[in-house]
């Protein structure tokens, strides 16, 4: 009798752990994947991100190096201009390091009257450490702080641009900074704005940071110019469309002409792309020497 019973119970476990275990497997193996959907779909693998090309020897590029809050030494690359009508931070995206970037620093430089700083967040390039969200915006106030010392000259607008992951970079930055005016180019509102309607609300299942474009402008005064093209298969063209719904007739918006993918237009020699943003840069001069 004792032996029947024993046998019932090992029957009955059978049945549960055979109706258990692959649950508890599913679940496991969804709970690793959340923990590397930020890797996945918005910091590059490693060897993307480590990946160094030498730099054209451009006479008007001079690298640079300066320290965050929290001590981390970042890589910078500070572009001076003989006539410059701003002085500006380019905020990247998150595929790749700066080098990569190639011959579209003489496109900068012939198409954007200003001093730039381009610079590399922290774990791309050389730079030490691991990509974070809270890391990311860090590192954009000591690239500002940066510029801030090196170009002195006051009466010069200061501009935020910021592309693709570098979007809500510059929103933040500009939390802190104030500057006279900021462009985003192919950026996000909020991680949270583009999951499906059915996980609204669960992103911290499947993402560790948020990256709130919209959230930080929410109290934005300064002029803000948004970019993007219908041809983007990386964020979508509706990403734009929604942040330009949120922040409520405060910004400026310019479709990118043509059909250039996410990252192209800085490489090809748009006459039109190039004027857009000279125009919101003349725009924010004529608006200081108003005041």
């Amino acid at each position: 009798m004792a032996l029947k019973r024993f046998h019932k119970y090992i029957k009955r476990t059978a049945w549960i752990l055979a109706l258990v275990f692959p649950l508890t497997l599913l679940a496991l193996l969804t709970l690793a994947a959340c923990f590397k959907l930020d890797e996945v779909l918005i910091y590059p693998r490693y060897a993307a991100r480590r990946e160094l090309r030498p730099l054209p020897p451009y006479p008007h590029l001079e690298e640079v190096s300066f320290r965050t809050r929290d001590h981390v030494p970042l890589a910078g690359w500070f572009m001076e201009h003989p006539a410059p009508l701003a002085r500006m931070v380019y905020f990247k995206g998150g595929g790749g390091n700066v080098s990569l970037l190639g011959d579209a620093f003489e496109r900068f430089y012939k198409g954007v009257p200003a001093h730039i700083l381009f610079f590399d967040y922290r774990g791309y390039g050389r730079n030490p450490g691991n990509p974070t969200e809270q890391g990311f915006y860090l590192d954009g106030e000591a690239a500002v702080r940066y510029l801030l010392d090196r170009a002195k000259e006051d009466d010069l607008p200061l501009v935020f641009w910021g592309y693709s992951l570098g979007g809500p970079v510059s929103a933040h930055a500009s939390q802190v900074f104030s500057p006279d005016g900021l462009i985003l180019e192919s950026t996000l509102p909020s991680v949270e704005d583009l999951l499906p309607s059915f996980l609204k609300g669960r992103r911290r299942w499947f993402f560790h940071g948020n990256f709130n474009t919209a959230g930080f402008l929410e109290n934005a005064s300064f002029p803000i110019l948004i970019m993007h093209s219908r041809g983007d298969r990386v964020v979508p063209f509706v990403a734009e469309e929604i942040l330009y719904d949120k922040l409520d007739g405060r910004a400026e918006f310019f479709e990118l002409p043509g059909t250039v993918s996410h990252g192209g237009m800085v490489r090809v020699d748009h006459p039109e792309y190039w004027r857009r943003i000279r125009s919101f840069i003349v725009s924010l001069r004529s608006n200081r020497s108003t005041r």
